[in-house]
């Protein structure tokens, strides 16, 4: 992966940016290319701040991603919503702020897990099952 790759991850905690931040990395992100964007304690809901700050980080993204290469990461919590519903909710504040949805051409990733961020990390970095048990 490219050195000059510059991703942004806007999330509700710091338990979804160590996620994000490790899934970047063994994708071969270099780890001081990575900026978080995470809800101040005690200020608001983690999931309110994604989806006040969703708009903002989107038009900063495309202001720059014809001449850089960078990307955005998302992750909002499902909580007791369909995943297809957080979806129409980023789209709907992106419209608000007189912005079109994103669209697969761009470097923009949402990340909703449905219960809890946990077990997405229990899949980063429990042992490939192409290793043996002796190599483990």
């Amino acid at each position: 992966m490219n050195d000059f790759v510059e991703v942004v991850v806007l999330c509700e905690d710091r338990q979804q940016e160590v996620f994000a931040r490790y899934f970047l990395v063994s994708c071969g992100i270099n780890p001081r290319r990575i900026r978080a964007n995470i809800c101040p304690k005690g200020k608001k809901a983690g999931e309110q701040h994604v989806r006040e700050t969703y708009p903002k980080e989107v038009r900063a993204y495309r202001s720059r991603s014809a001449y850089q290469n960078i990307g955005l990461i998302v992750m909002i919590d499902a909580d007791l919503r369909a995943v297809s519903e957080r979806l129409r909710e980023l789209d709907a504040v992106l419209g608000n702020d007189g912005q079109v949805r994103r669209h697969a051409a761009e470097r923009i990733a949402v990340f909703i897990p449905k219960r809890n961020v946990e077990t997405w990390i229990h899949y980063l970095t429990r042992p490939s099952r192409n290793q043996s048990s002796e190599s483990r």
